[in-house]
């Protein structure tokens, strides 16, 4: 096998300018949408298929009720299904990610959590006097290349990014956002 090309080299930069024509052609697509959850108002259990990961962004938390401690939290289901089986004081008090339970996150204004888009979840009824509101971002829908072949996934948990700022541009409809966009998105701009 020769070796690779040295650095600075004409091949290195022939190379890296054939990367940057393919990324060009690349179109990343995802679709946004606002959920505004009044007075007992909840989402069942779901999760996203036909796209890769997700996000939630916080814009409003909405009032925490004491008397009703679970009011509005996100929910996310343990993907490991049968893995509560069989409980025992050995693995009933199991800290995460070992633990063999859901996952709730109580929101506050301006968290962004992100996951795989295979993770069920759901929203708890809200009990607030005022609103919840929250954007959902699902993607990316890759096109302008052929397909990569599929590999099997491992589970994993949501992760929590907080605080972020508020969305520049506030919107409900698909979007599409060519590979330097997400690179943008990513690093500030929360769903």
């Amino acid at each position: 096998m020769p070796p690779p090309p040295a650095r600075g080299s004409e091949a290195e930069a022939q190379g890296l300018r054939n990367s940057r024509a393919e990324l060009s052609r690349l179109r990343f697509h995802n679709h946004t949408w606002f959920h505004i959850t009044r007075y007992a108002g909840s989402f069942v259990a779901h999760n996203h298929p036909m796209a890769s990961w997700s996000a939630v962004y916080c814009v409003r938390a909405g009032e925490v009720v004491k008397k009703h401690p679970q009011s509005g939290l996100l929910r996310f289901f343990d993907p490991r299904q049968g893995a509560n089986a069989y409980l025992d004081p050995a693995n009933d008090k199991l800290h995460a990610p070992f633990a063999l339970r859901s996952l709730e996150i109580r929101l506050a204004a301006g968290d962004l959590v992100v996951f795989p888009s295979y993770l069920f979840h759901e929203v708890t009824p809200f009990y607030g006097a005022d609103t919840r509101i929250t954007e959902v971002s699902t993607g990316p829908h890759v096109t302008g290349v052929n397909p990569v072949p599929a590999t099997p996934m491992q589970p994993s948990l949501p992760s929590r990014v907080s605080p972020m700022s508020t969305p520049a541009a506030i919107g409900s409809s698909p979007s599409v956002m060519p590979l330097p966009g997400l690179a943008m998105a990513a690093g500030g701009r929360g769903d």
